[in-house]
């Protein structure tokens, strides 16, 4: 399913809830099967929860790029984890300090149309 899908089925049983547009009127079937509410409401509550910071635990380890709190979009590393060097802040030595992200979200989906 995609986003679009989704606005469109979600938008009809809205508007078909409240009795408005084509859809509106007393004793008005509800336009949609109970499958492709479900499929769209499934979708719409999965788009949500990966827009939500995640423990660092539970982060793909398979080379996904991901954004992770503190600091920047990265990937994991075999070696290193999602450890991280902090250039802007550096120890009496002159290193970078050492970040351990706490949480990740993964990346949005590129624009419609667009590729990488």
């Amino acid at each position: 399913m995609t986003h679009d899908e989704a606005i469109h089925i979600l938008t009809e049983h809205n508007m078909w809830r409240r009795g408005e547009g084509v859809y509106g009127g007393v004793g008005v079937a509800m336009p949609l099967s109970p499958e492709e509410l479900g499929r769209a409401i499934q979708y719409a509550i999965d788009q949500l929860k990966a827009t939500q910071w995640q423990p660092i635990e539970s982060a793909p380890k398979d080379g996904t790029y991901v954004l992770v709190y503190p600091h920047k979009v990265t990937k994991w590393f075999d070696d290193d984890g999602f450890t991280l060097w902090d250039y802007n802040n550096l120890d009496e030595f002159g290193n970078p300090k050492i970040v351990e992200p706490k949480h990740f979200m993964p990346l949005p989906q590129p624009p419609q149309g667009e590729t990488e």
